[in-house]
């Protein structure tokens, strides 16, 4: 009797296991092989073949011919065709009752039918058994290769038997798989531990031997596929079919599973054997975490993946699981494993533990409120984690082995732990003893090359976690990041792209920064510099540039440590020393890195880092300017970062007062160096204007908000040419040369261009006609800027704004002699709109007081409204009269006109002058004075010789009116002048010589003569004559004949002020009569006034902001707290100063006094914004939150940016599901253990995700392109970046320049959105169009002079 079994020895035991006995008595065992293949082989033909039941109507019968068919698994590679026929026979009868034995089918249901099967897997058991080809056996004839020798053929007919083998096998066990999926249920549980003993068997036989994939040679194919080369050819097959099976039994045998322990860590040489531990394990904690969390985690099932096949198991829970448990204390001790597979082991760990930190942090929308909470509530703490994987991973993390896999499980360790201790705690803090071993190993591992990437990309956030003692950790991470920035050692080799790895180390060093300056009383550890990379020293010696850089930063900081005082710690460094290498290694990255991306955020970094250390190190500002004007005005970095370059120089104007007090010159190197770049790229330098034209506008804008902070360029004429020349260069874009030439003067002829300025073109004399009809001309042409190239386009536009703002603002801003301060640019007089449409109404009378035509608008060069109002004698006197000049002011008070002396203002032509362009509304109240040269005549003056300025003063001032004189005598009243307020000096003439008299007639004329006689008729005449008048002076003896000045002929009643104003200023002259358009004024016309009135200046900004302790609570609760937080207060106090609404003249929102009476607003030279409060809402007696969620949702309706004060970093996906107005919301959360330091997260959401209402979504281009134009580049939103930490100081000032720029961000999205400047622009070319009228030169004077 031959006992054919199955055995399976079991390592480190003395025992085994008899599977199965197939055969009492071996009958076919003695019969030849060639019998033994024709009897198996004609049974299962025939069998195959006949398909009737009833051939075997007896268990007996069955018995014997399953003996038979049994046989054919043990026949040699040679017959593998009779094999395949047993295996497709039984098959059949597994999967197909109908064909079974007519006496198996009378058996279902019983014992007897529960032994088939198990007869049939130990059946299949034997078809693993390994066999090598029988070398004296006939070969299989196989095709030859020409050309190879004998032996490679032979090879390949062997290769051919094995290969059939091992599909059979792949066959077996695909039929085993579906056994248990389609038969599992019926079978008993002993059927069952026969199945699994019998593939657990298979398995363990074939895998526990060394594997020989590597093998490639071909003469060894015999070799490669004998024995153990079964078991890699099957291992992945064998065990996908193992713990498939052994999941769907559901056993819950403890000696199987500390079976299936021992016998997988026999196996765990083999990578395939970790690959699908790890799928197994996932699987079962994805499906745990769906039972323990809730619907929205994990998965409804247990759903393996590995190798590209995937089969989902429904599993009762209760059993998952156990079986999860036991799954992953399947590996003993993953740090003893081979060091290929140690990496796989931990980084299947690491997926475990990520899918429960995963947990309460869905995408959006995933889950609802309620269901993220319970997550959130119930979801394993670190402390868990730890407890089950923590020995694993620290004693990965210690393993200290010139191995690279062992390196590479290494690292991986570390970033599971950084992960881990990442993540907020949500029941109970860390252990004091898995923080210490988590610093220890931390410590080692940013002084190793493999392990510091890893590290530096997984804790982004650790200094921000409320970890014990964390932040004390910033020496060795500053020890870390040094290693890659500015440059990587020279030694330092890693897999991770090396622009990630820079990014990563940039990220980390954005959340210490501020770390120095909050520590600054606290002592750096000894030794801390222990492995710190100087690479500035090595790398700064080639590099003039950097060495610069480095000296300046050492001057700065070590002025400040000598304002420190060091006397109560001499022996140790104070946390303040870390930030001279923080700020090398900023700036000098800024040199050495390449990628956009990096540089663009290494900006942002700069720009917070300067408002952080700026109050302590006030030079800072002008070394970190002079920097970045280096690298971008010499156009070393790329277009896009040289964008971002410039918004961080136009945040940096907000320093100017730190910047004056040591880097006096900062701001006039700037503008110069600003000037020379426009220049250049002007000149088509780098590029062309195709390229470089945003640029150009960035720059312009730039250079002018650095001109207009202060008064320094006043006086200043180099730094004024080189900027006037500049602009100009930017207007006339596009000209011919010769045509530039009258806009801009060359340098050369710059000395005789200062002597002989060309006339301004309105005010040319009729002399230059013919020059100023050219420079009209080409003036015009520039003007229409629908013409030209788009890029020309564009720098005109810029140029002009740059033009206008340095005419209109510089020493303009704010608003002076009142007390409005920056919330207004233009004037608030608009009476010239009241009187206008009085007069197109017939309404001539105010006040009683008859009205003529007061109000004229003309349109001077298409680009300012000119518009007079008058103020005639009569209603203006009644006004000074009654205190009343103006009804409304030009600023928050009103207009003191009182000042003007009422004789002078009446007798004065005055005229108020209304300029509307596209920078804003102004208005001037104008007299014609004709004042006194000196009006000091208190002392008396002497009659003497007048000097030549007095000569020629002729500025004397009459009275108009008649005195009557009551002299005596004509003579008399020759003397009684009128009293002037500066008389005429007479000179005193004298004589050559005294003593020389003229003779009289009498002693000329000798007597009888006829000339004598001729004089003496005439003296009688004369007598006669001097008689007669004597006679009539008698009788006209009181009347007056002195002499009167001419009095005022003018009509003071009629308008005419506008008329002598426009003509004194030029513009009535024919020379400029074509730029000069009157515009008809109709009730439209003043509507379209009152439109453009109300077109912002400058962008206007309204934002949300909202205190949440939790995110747990309702919207209603959130916009209407029992009470808000100190430090919340001080928050809004910083974000903008507070402004009564009632009061307040400038942009309010959707705020009215009935609903608010004081927010938070800012304002500057380019933006005015406004802070939404729901808080400041009034509250009404009994209002509840009910009534105050509408208001202030209709409040909120147009803010793109929503700032959000939140206690517990926790609730944020909560809360992005309650406020749902917004796309970009600025999360500030204060870090519990180190007061006054603060977290900022921001978070871009599209108009689905936050459902954003109809109409506004419609302004948007398309959801998904916002969505991705804005995620794809979030650092277009700076300078605060998602995950930085910042002081208090300067938490304000960064939120509200980040809130700016996230609404610009927001606005480029937007389809319609027009700059202020190019909106009030366009609007008065519209009104040009409408308005203007058209006159010949008759008619255009007639209008002038006659009133219509």
């Amino acid at each position: 009797m031959i006992l054919v079994c199955l055995t399976i020895f079991l390592a480190e035991n003395d025992y085994f296991w008899t599977v199965f006995k197939i055969f009492e008595s071996d009958v076919l065992g003695k019969f030849p092989l060639v019998v033994r293949k024709v009897l198996i082989s004609e049974i299962t033909q025939t069998l195959l073949q006949a398909h009737d039941p009833n051939l075997l109507s007896s268990p007996t019968h069955v018995r014997w011919v399953m003996e038979a068919i049994g046989q054919g698994f043990a026949l040699p590679l040679e017959e593998m065709a009779i094999t395949a026929n047993s295996k497709e026979l039984y098959s059949q009868w597994l999967f197909e009752p109908n064909f079974r034995p007519a006496a198996i089918r009378d058996l279902t249901g019983k014992p007897e039918e529960q032994e088939f099967w198990q007869v049939i897997f130990h059946h299949y058991s034997l078809l693993f058994q390994p066999r090598t080809p029988n070398t004296n056996a006939a070969q299989v004839p196989t095709p030859t290769t020409p050309g190879f020798p004998a032996s490679v053929n032979q090879t390949t007919s062997n290769y051919t038997h094995i290969q059939r083998h091992i599909e059979l096998c792949k066959g077996v066990l695909i039929v085993l798989t579906m056994a248990g999926r389609t038969l599992g249920p019926q079978f008993s549980e002993d059927t069952w531990l026969v199945l699994l003993k019998v593939v657990l068997g298979i398995t363990d036989c074939l895998l526990r031997e060394p594997s020989t994939i590597t093998t490639t040679d071909n003469s060894n194919l015999d070799k490669r596929f004998s024995g153990t080369s079964m078991g890699d050819e099957l291992c992945e097959h064998l065990l996908r079919v193992l713990f498939e099976l052994w999941l769907r039994s559901k056993i819950q045998n403890v000696e199987m599973w500390n079976i299936l322990k021992k016998c997988f860590n026999l196996w765990t040489h083999r990578s395939q054997a970790i690959h699908q531990w790890n799928a197994t394990t996932l699987a079962l904690a994805q499906r745990v975490a769906r039972l323990l969390y809730g619907p929205k985690e994990g998965a409804d099932m247990v759903s393996i993946s590995v190798g590209g096949y995937n089969v989902g198991l429904d599993l009762p829970t209760e059993f998952v699981y156990y079986a999860w448990h036991r799954m992953i204390y399947l590996i003993d001790y993953p740090c003893a494993l081979p060091p290929s597979n140690f990496a796989l082991a931990i980084t299947g760990i690491g997926r475990v533990i990520d899918s429960f930190q995963l947990i309460g942090q869905p995408v959006q929308q995933k889950m609802s409120s309620r269901d993220s909470q319970a997550a959130l509530l119930t979801m394993p703490d670190g402390n868990t984690i730890l407890r089950m994987f923590g020995t694993w991973l620290f004693e990965a993390c210690a393993l200290n082995q010139d191995d690279d896999e062992i390196k590479k499980g290494r690292a991986i360790a570390y970033g599971i732990l950084c992960r881990i201790f990442c993540s907020t705690q949500r029941h109970e803090k860390f252990l004091r003893t898995y923080i210490t071993q988590f610093y220890r190993a931390l410590s080692e591992g940013l002084r190793v090359h493999s392990c510091l990437p890893t590290i530096l990309m997984n804790t982004d956030s650790l200094f921000a976690s409320e970890l014990e003692g964390v932040r004390m950790m910033v020496p060795d991470f500053v020890v870390g990041i040094k290693l890659i920035l500015p440059k990587l050692a020279s030694n330092f080799d890693t897999v991770v792209p090396l622009e990630d790895l820079r990014l990563a180390a940039i990220k980390v060093a954005s959340t210490i920064m501020c770390l120095p300056n909050h520590f600054e009383r606290v002592s750096l550890k000894e030794n801390w510099t222990l492995g710190i990379h100087q690479n500035g020293d090595k790398t700064l010696v080639n590099d003039p540039d950097e060495v610069v850089i480095n000296e300046l930063i050492r001057v700065l900081y070590s002025e400040e440590d000598l304002r420190d005082d060091k006397q109560n710690q001499p022996s140790t460094e104070p946390f303040t020393a870390l930030k001279f290498y923080i700020l090398e290694l900023l700036l000098t990255s800024l040199k050495t890195e390449k990628s956009s991306y990096n540089l663009r955020y290494l900006l942002h970094l700069i720009n917070v880092y300067v408002v952080e250390d700026v109050a302590f190190c006030p030079g800072l500002v002008g070394v970190v300017v002079k920097t970045i004007q280096e690298k971008v005005l010499t156009m070393q970095l790329p277009s896009d970062v040289t964008l971002y370059a410039f918004d961080v120089l136009k945040d940096f104007v907000g320093l100017y007062d730190f910047i004056q007090r040591d880097s006096k010159n900062c701001a006039r190197e700037l503008v110069l160096a600003f000037s020379r770049y426009i220049d250049t790229l002007l000149a088509g330098g780098y590029g062309g204007l195709t390229i470089n034209y945003p640029l150009i506008e960035r720059a312009y804008e730039c250079m002018i908000r650095w001109i207009l902070i202060a008064q320094w360029i006043v006086g200043d004429r180099d730094c004024h040419e080189a900027v006037i020349a500049t602009i100009s260069r930017g207007i006339s874009i596009g000209l011919y040369e010769d045509d530039y030439t009258l806009l801009s003067p060359s340098t050369s002829d710059k000395k005789k261009s200062r002597k002989e300025t060309t006339p301004n073109k309105l005010f040319l004399p009729r002399g230059n006609r013919g020059a100023a009809s050219s420079n009209e001309n080409v003036m015009h042409n520039h003007l229409n800027l629908h013409q030209g190239k788009r890029e020309e386009v564009a720098i005109k536009i810029a140029a002009e704004i740059a033009m206008t703002q340095i005419i209109n603002h510089l020493g303009n801003f704010p608003a002076w002699a009142d007390h409005i301060g920056p919330s207004r640019v233009s004037t608030l007089f608009k009476d010239d709109l009241q009187l206008a449409m009085d007069q197109i109404r017939n309404q001539r009378e105010f006040d009683g007081v008859s009205i003529p035509e007061l109000v004229r608008y003309f349109l001077i060069d298409g680009r300012l409204i000119l518009g007079f109002v008058e103020m005639p004698k009569k209603l203006e006197l009644q006004r000074i009269n009654s205190n009343e000049y103006l009804r409304t002011p030009t600023s928050a008070k009103e207009l003191d006109h009182t000042s003007f002396e009422p004789d002078d203002s009446v007798r004065a032509p005055s005229v108020t002058i209304v300029i509307r362009d596209s920078t804003g509304k102004y208005s001037w109240t104008s007299h014609m004075r004709y004042n006194i040269q000196n009006p000091d005549t208190s002392q008396p003056q002497l009659l003497s010789v007048p000097s030549p300025a007095q000569q020629f003063d002729l500025n004397i001032h009459f009275d108009t009116s008649a005195p009557s004189l009551h002299a005596d005598s004509p003579l008399d009243s020759l003397h009684d002048v009128q009293e002037v307020k500066d008389p005429v000096m007479a000179p005193n003439m004298l004589a050559f010589s005294e003593n020389v008299y003229i003779p009289s007639v009498d002693k000329i004329l000798k007597d009888g003569s006829e000339s004598l006689r001729a004089y003496n008729a005439i003296r009688k005449l004369t007598q006669k004559q001097k008689n007669g008048e004597n006679l009539i002076a008698g009788r006209q003896r009181g009347q007056s004949f002195k002499a009167i000045p001419a009095r005022l002929n003018a009509n003071l009643e009629s308008p005419q002020a506008f008329r002598l104003f426009m003509s004194q200023m030029g513009l009535l002259s024919l020379e400029n009569r074509h730029r000069v358009v009157p515009l008809r004024i109709s009730e439209k016309f003043i509507r379209d006034l009152e439109h453009l009135d109300r077109l912002h200046e400058r962008e206007c900004i309204s934002a949300s902001v909202f205190y949440a302790r939790t995110g747990e609570e309702p919207y209603e609760h959130i916009i209407n707290p029992e009470s808000v937080n100190e430090d919340f207060e001080k928050f809004l106090n910083s974000l903008g100063w507070p402004v009564a609404i009632e009061a307040h003249q400038g942009f309010k929102g959707k705020l009215t006094p009935s609903v608010c009476r004081t927010a938070p607003y800012f304002a500057d030279r380019n933006v005015e914004l406004i802070f939404n409060v729901p808080y400041l809402i009034q509250k009404s007696p009994g209002n509840s939150a009910e009534i105050t969620s509408p208001i202030f949702r209709r409040i909120s309706a147009d803010d793109n940016v929503c700032i959000v004060w939140i206690q517990e970093i926790k609730g944020i996906p909560t809360i992005l599901q309650k406020i749902k107005s917004a796309m970009v919301y600025i999360f500030v959360h204060p870090l519990q253990n180190a007061t006054g330091l603060y977290w900022i997260r921001i978070i871009i959401l599209g108009p689905q995700q936050n459902n954003i209402n109809e109409k506004k979504s419609t302004k948007i281009k398309s959801t998904w392109g916002t969505v991705f134009k804005l995620t794809e580049n979030p650092l277009h939103i700076g300078p605060l970046v998602d995950g930085m930490i910042v002081s208090r100081h300067a938490l304000g000032m960064l939120v509200r320049n980040t809130t700016i720029s996230a609404h610009h961000a927001c606005r480029e999205c937007i389809e319609s959105h027009i700059r202020p400047y190019a909106a009030r622009r366009n609007f008065i070319d519209e009104m040009h169009g409408r308005y203007k009228t058209s006159m010949d030169i008759s008619e255009f004077y007639s209008d002038i002079f006659v009133a219509r």
